[in-house]
């Protein structure tokens, strides 16, 4: 077909040079490549393509403003057009504003099958990558023929119909929800935020780029480059997208909540919160740090308020101040500090789970304690209401070693003990120590007035009859005979009474040995002996308070059969790391096998000339 009108009426306005034989008018709001079509379609040409190669092949090169030309239409009806044109026209696109061309689709083409059947030309918004339903009827939009399902292309020769004869106006209408239909116009023309409405305020441009950052993130998964979705393109994945941000937005900021959650769920507990959240982290103060997207970073922060295990410091400079300073969680030194009291007592109570805390281990394998400054005040509770193991034998006024007898017995009942919680200190209720601090009694008179601690001193006491004593004075079976108050230890007792008191219970003693006793007797610590019963070198056997005897026989057995890496290296005159590095036996407790404290060897893994003497027990059941 000739591409000038040589023939024919004359227009009402002069017609231009090389004018095509039917000049259609651009609709308001009409995407630029679908009017390119319209005109091709028009004029007989079979796609847009041809109808530029016969423009190129008349005047070369052509463009869009030679098409303008040879339609004659004005530069108003010109600027209505949206959208970019198939690149080979070489021609800017004329984007809504803040977007650009990489906003839009260059090749495949969508459409409300409502509006096409009202009007069969190509609405410029559907080109929007991101759009996805019709807001005037409340569709999705489809891209796909219905009778073939073939992805349509600009490259056509009807808007109407596929290359297979199928009505693109005939396919499905799929009703869209509210929130997405105000999200595709807020794509389309920005939105204007009001009481009524959760959406923000935000303009068409800054829609698409919260979209695009935004709308990659679900509750099973984070994108690997938030901002860039492959195949955007494609209808499903930016309905996908929009569908992500709309249930993000939907009765914010709940779901917004609810992401952060499944997000810190899955990254390993640590202090920092760019490694806790990931890229959204990223995202909001990075990506998305323009100003209209604060409300994302208030939500963000006010989550942390409620959520956040770990400490908020000046070092987090990306936050509002305010979130700084009102954080509830602070660390144990500081949660110290306010209670008025030691940090090592913070941290005692934090390590017997008195105080809540929350752990996070740093990458150098450090671990961070944090707690809640609702638990200052119980924190406050326990410091006051406790003392540690030191400052109770000072109020007994006896040694450490006997209120430790005295917990083993279950006279006194710490909150925070070294052997039942593994914790560094003890913390004993005061409470638990008052009926041992002022012994009061009735005058009398005795022939032989004696301390407490006296007797302990040099009376050669027998395993188990402190306790005896102790508990005979708190029955009454032992009273004072002063009338003022006094500390256990400095308790007057009868002398006559406490020997006759002693003959009787002598009998049921034996020779059973305490841990501690025993202990005292190997030459080690208390704390190695438990760990010699936990791991079963040395046998014990529980008593009905639930407390460890040991007998001599055991004691002697264990002697027999075990032999320690201190004795080993007395006997050869050198440090015991070097004796460790000589010995080709292998340990059967130590640091290295259970993490006990100290090593132990079989006597029989060991040379003889290398082996101490046996240092027999002596019998303690003699008076």
């Amino acid at each position: 077909m000739p591409l000038t009108a040589r023939h024919g009426r004359a227009d009402r306005v002069a017609r231009p040079t090389g004018a095509l034989l039917v000049r259609p008018r651009p609709i308001p709001g009409e995407a630029a490549a679908g009017y390119v079509i319209r005109v091709a379609q028009a004029n007989g040409y079979a796609t847009p393509r041809q109808l530029w190669h016969a423009l190129q092949s008349s005047q070369p090169p052509a463009t869009l403003e030679d098409l303008i030309k040879r339609v004659g239409i004005s530069s108003r009806a010109v600027a209505s057009l949206v959208g970019p044109l198939p690149h080979y026209w070489r021609s800017p696109a004329n984007c809504a504003p803040g977007l650009t061309a990489s906003d839009y689709n260059h090749s495949l083409m969508r459409w409300c099958p409502r509006c096409l059947e009202l009007s069969p030309h190509l609405r410029g918004v559907w080109g929007l990558k991101l759009q996805c339903v019709c807001t005037m009827h409340r569709i999705m939009l489809v891209g796909q023929c219905p009778a073939c399902g073939a992805t349509q292309r600009f490259e056509r020769r009807d808007i109407t119909r596929c290359p297979c004869g199928g009505r693109l106006a005939a396919a499905e209408r799929l009703a869209a929800s509210p929130l997405q239909c105000r999200i595709g116009n807020c794509l389309a023309h920005g939105s204007v935020g009001n009481a009524s409405s959760m959406l923000p305020e935000l303009t068409a441009a800054e829609w698409h780029r919260l979209v695009r950052y935004l709308g990659q993130f679900t509750m099973q998964s984070q994108p690997q480059r938030p901002g860039q979705i492959a195949g955007l393109h494609g209808l499903d994945v930016a309905t996908a997208a929009i569908a992500n941000t709309a249930l993000l937005l939907d009765t914010w900021p709940q779901h917004f909540t609810a992401l952060l959650a499944a997000i810190q769920s899955r990254e390993p507990r640590t202090q920092s919160l760019a490694r806790s959240f990931g890229r959204l982290y990223r995202v909001l103060y990075m990506d998305l740090h323009a100003p209209c997207f604060e409300f994302l970073r208030r939500a963000f922060e006010g989550y942390l308020h409620e959520n956040w295990w770990g400490y908020i410091g000046r070092r987090n400079r990306s936050l509002r101040a305010d979130t700084v300073s009102l954080h509830p969680r602070m660390s144990v030194d500081e949660a110290a500090k306010l209670a008025g009291t030691a940090p090592s007592v913070a941290r005692h109570l934090v390590q017997a789970k008195l105080i809540p805390s929350v752990a996070s281990e740093t990458p150098s394998g450090r671990c961070n304690r944090t707690v809640h400054k609702g638990d200052i005040e119980r924190l406050v509770e326990l410091t006051q209401d406790t003392m540690t193991l030191a400052e109770a034998a000072r109020s007994l006024a006896l040694p450490e070693r006997r209120v430790r007898a005295l917990v083993d017995s279950g006279l006194i009942a710490p909150v925070v003990s070294r052997r039942s919680m593994q914790a560094a200190a003890w913390r004993i209720p005061r409470a638990e120590m008052a009926r041992f601090s002022a012994i009061v009694g009735e005058p009398c008179d005795a022939a032989h007035a004696v301390a407490f601690k006296r007797i302990l001193q040099s009376w050669r006491l027998r395993d188990g009859e402190f306790v005896a004593l102790v508990k005979a004075i708190e029955g009454g079976h032992l009273r004072s005979v002063s009338s003022m108050p006094h500390p256990l230890g400095e308790a007057v007792l009868d002398a006559e009474a406490v020997r006759a008191y002693l003959q009787t219970t002598r009998a049921s003693v034996g020779d059973w040995l305490s841990v501690d006793r025993a202990a005292h007797l190997l030459g080690v610590k208390q704390q190695v002996a438990y760990e010699l019963i936990a791991v079963g070198l040395l046998k014990s056997t529980p008593t009905r308070s639930g407390h460890r005897r040991i007998s001599q026989a055991n004691l002697r057995e264990f002697q027999d059969t075990y032999v320690s890496l201190a004795d080993l290296a007395r006997k050869q005159a050198q440090s015991p790391t070097r004796t460790l590095r000589s010995l080709r036996a292998d340990p059967v407790s130590g640091p290295s096998v259970d993490g006990s404290r100290q090593y132990f060897f079989r006597r029989t893994d060991i040379c003889e000339e290398e082996l101490p003497p046996v240092c027999r027990v002596a019998d303690t059941t003699s008076p």
